[in-house]
């Protein structure tokens, strides 16, 4: 009986998952470059955030003038495709070394976190189960991949677009005073997630800015200060980072545009979630405007 050579089985074997392993990075490069083509621009303005209405919780409190830059920002929360696509393209384990058998079955279970942590699994649902450090992962490899300067949006950059910045039309919440027709929350949701976008979006075509999964923000969560202000940051530091939205285990209260929430950075759950943003004008643009105006 004559063997057949194993060699060459084995070359085409390996061009094969070398091909499959290409195709695959491409499809993920796609999936990446339509996320950041749904970002949308939000005109700058001054609206007036919080709010002093009766039964506001004190941390709305007080209603004060705010006025902030262009910016732009996801129509939707970050996906659990979005998610995976960027992890496979960028994610880096620890070092393994099968000399420590507990460390390489760590990073294992490490690695399948990774590629999807959430609690409720569907391609086109909010990633959810994420920390605000979990999430900020995230934008590490995709600033480092596309040399963007993405992160979440500020506490009052998100209210001015879930209030639909300068067409606003004064909502309770983001696009509607009915919740039912903008929101996935305790009310309507069968207590889970459901695909970004399935709701009607805000006066700027934002989607789930009240529902769905509360999103993070960029700021350490810290009490309004009185007064007007231009783009404010939220605290110089403390305990927890501020989110907002509402989720779909939450009652509609917290789904107003005005409602704040706030949690540890290493706080994770299945209604944890976040979306993009970034400046209208890089840091790069910003400087070379401002050294075009002195000179």
């Amino acid at each position: 009986m004559k063997l057949r050579p194993i060699i060459p089985c084995l070359v085409l074997a390996g061009a094969c998952l070398a091909a499959c392993t290409a195709s695959d990075a491409e499809s993920d490069r796609q999936i990446v470059d339509r996320m950041l083509q749904n970002m949308v621009l939000v005109e700058g303005g001054t609206f007036t955030m919080g709010t002093d209405a009766a039964g506001s919780d004190t941390d709305e409190r007080p209603a004060h003038q705010v006025t902030v830059s262009d910016f732009y920002i996801g129509r939707y929360e970050v996906t659990q495709k979005e998610w995976r696509a960027l992890m496979n393209l960028c994610y880096e384990p620890e070092a393994r070394s099968l000399r420590h058998p507990i460390q390489y079955v760590k990073s294992l279970i490490s690695d399948h976190w990774y590629k999807n942590p959430s609690h409720f699994k569907g391609d086109d649902r909010p990633v959810d189960n994420v920390s605000w450090q979990n999430a900020m992962l995230f934008l590490f490899y995709l600033n480092r991949l596309t040399g963007g300067h993405y992160r979440f949006p500020t506490e009052a950059e998100w209210e001015f677009a879930a209030r639909g910045g300068n067409k606003g039309k004064g909502c309770l919440y983001a696009g509607s005073d009915n919740l039912d027709e903008v929101a996935w929350y305790h009310g309507n949701s069968g207590q889970k997630t459901h695909p970004v976008g399935s709701k009607k979006p805000n006066e700027l075509g934002l989607y789930d800015m009240s529902g769905n999964v509360y999103e993070w923000c960029q700021d350490w969560f810290d009490d309004y200060k009185p007064g007007d202000q231009d783009d404010p940051q939220g605290g110089e530091g403390g305990s927890s980072r501020s989110w907002r939205g509402g989720g779909f285990e939450y009652e509609a209260n917290t789904c107003r545009a005005a409602y704040r929430g706030y949690a540890v950075s290493t706080y994770r759950s299945h209604q944890s979630g976040f979306r993009l943003a970034r400046p209208a004008k890089d840091p790069e643009e910003i400087s070379e405007t401002l050294n075009d105006s002195i000179q």
